[in-house]
């Protein structure tokens, strides 16, 4: 007996000093300290309940780690010691065995076995269910986690059942964030099918009415920013420009603009909105947010999301004819991408330049970007399009050559003429014109970057570990 109150008295020891750690997210010193009071716990198994909330512990921070192997072994053999937990009437002890069953959920999901995942999280909700009283907010959680799941295999119409269920349960909770959230999702599921499109704009502006009710500013500005990317998958660009722009105004309500996530969030949502503003040929009014979300990455040093925006300004400054001013931005892109070694985004600066530069009648310029442009393409790895690009960067530079040429004989024949030959006949000034919009497109790469689509689920008290995935979306326009 004395030497199990030792041994409960180190694993106690050892397990309050790796939940700090794991509370201040030092995860892989607090795994080590939990492992160490596993080892302790395992030479005594008469403290079985110790042992499997070590077990628990352990397996958390290896979710965190995302060392899903092994956290899928231990968390597995928690499960078979605890077996009968929900036949007991220890409440803590059914919570650890539910929010195991959404752990091993996690991990089944990160390695694409979306069927186990689906299975795990039904034994989860049970395990809620059982609780006395239940928590509807753990409910709707789990629930929402099922719908995603099963919609990730294309089953629709068992999505759709567990997402009303979510729906009744989080707004017994109050959780205006999940309610809004799943009439995200059920929209989603629901445009899949041309004739539900008007009930698909009813959930979302449902999703729009229960975010105006987050009270934190914070979880607000996520929340709307991500019924704007779903808009913006539905190409209903106007209404994601008013969720982005409800989303920076919440972001900025919550103080948040001293740290470096809440400069970054910013500077994210001045980037979509002037992409969603390019999307709706408001080129005019897309300038202002390019340049603020440009020099917000610049003083953040991410230099790639920088080049983004200089591609977006660059290619609302050409449609405005602002060929100058876009061929400036275009080339300090290209001074950044070397540094970036980000061969696609050096050909799309590479192209846009060639572009403004054509559009500005510097077609011994343009046929330089242009040839640049045509050796990036076979540097390029993972893309699947190289031909097309190809043959389009092949078409623009003809175009250029050609005009180069035709520009040289002019010369040649009448030297008086170079420096009125952008000015020549209104009818030529059209004609050039024409073929520019025909011929050479400029490519926009209207970058969105995308909030998380999903609830963190399994809420296990302190050790509750949550898994983001931080999906970035492009809109492309030619």
């Amino acid at each position: 007996n004395r030497k199990m109150a030792d041994v409960y008295a180190q694993v106690e020891q050892l397990t309050n000093e790796a939940t700090k750690l794991s509370e201040s997210e030092n995860t892989s010193e607090a795994l080590d300290k939990f492992q160490s009071a596993l080892r302790l716990a395992k030479e005594c198994r008469q403290l079985g309940d110790i042992y499997g909330t070590c077990l628990f512990n352990a397996g958390v921070c290896m979710v965190t780690l995302e060392r899903y192997n092994e956290a899928m072994d231990t968390l597995k053999e928690l499960l078979s010691i605890w077996m009968n937990a929900l036949e007991s009437e220890e409440q803590e002890k059914i919570r650890m065995f539910a929010d195991a069953h959404s752990h091993m959920a996690t991990c089944c999901h990160a390695q694409h076995r979306l069927g186990e995942a689906v299975a795990h999280l039904r034994q989860a909700l049970v395990a809620y269910e059982a609780m006395k009283p239940n928590n509807k907010s753990d409910i709707a959680t789990i629930c929402h986690q099922l719908a995603l799941r099963l919609q990730e295999q294309s089953r629709y119409s068992e999505a759709l059942d567990f997402i009303q269920r979510v729906l009744e349960c989080a707004r017994e909770a109050g959780d205006y964030r999940l309610v809004s959230m799943t009439y995200k999702e059920k929209a989603v599921i629901l445009a899949r099918n041309k004739e539900s499109l008007t009930d698909a704009t009813d959930a979302l502006e449902l999703a729009q009415t229960c975010c105006d009710k987050i009270g934190e500013k914070l979880t607000q500005s996520l929340t709307y920013s991500s019924l704007a990317d779903t808009y913006i998958s539905l190409k209903m660009t106007d209404k994601a420009e008013v969720c982005y722009n409800k989303a920076l105004d919440a972001l900025r309500k919550a103080n948040n603009s001293q740290t470096t996530d809440g400069r970054e969030g910013e500077a994210s949502l001045l980037q979509n909105i002037g992409a969603a503003r390019n999307l709706m040929e408001n080129y005019d009014g897309s300038v202002s947010f390019h340049r603020e979300a440009m020099d917000a990455y610049a003083s953040l040093g991410q230099r790639q999301k920088q080049m983004h925006c200089m591609l977006n300004l660059g290619f609302a400054y050409t449609k405005l004819k602002r060929y100058g001013e876009a061929a400036a931005v275009l080339l300090e892109a290209c001074d950044l991408s070397e540094t970036c070694h980000d061969k696609e985004m050096e050909f799309s600066v590479l192209e846009n330049l060639g572009t403004a530069q054509y559009c500005d009648r510097k077609f011994a310029e343009a046929v330089g970007s242009f040839q640049k442009a045509l050796c990036t393409i076979s540097q390029l790895t993972g893309v699947t399009q190289t031909d097309e690009m190809s043959e389009r960067i092949v078409r623009k530079l003809t175009d250029a050559i050609t005009m180069r040429e035709k520009e040289k004989t002019t010369k040649a024949i009448n030297p008086s003429a170079s420096s009125s030959l952008s000015q020549s006949n209104q009818g030529n000034s059209e004609d050039a014109e024409v073929a520019t919009e025909s011929r050479v497109t400029a490519e926009a790469s209207n970058k969105h970057h995308t909030t998380d689509d999903h609830v963190n689920g399994g809420p296990s008290a302190s050790h509750t570990t949550a898994t983001v995935q931080d999906n970035e979306e492009e809109e492309e326009e030619e």
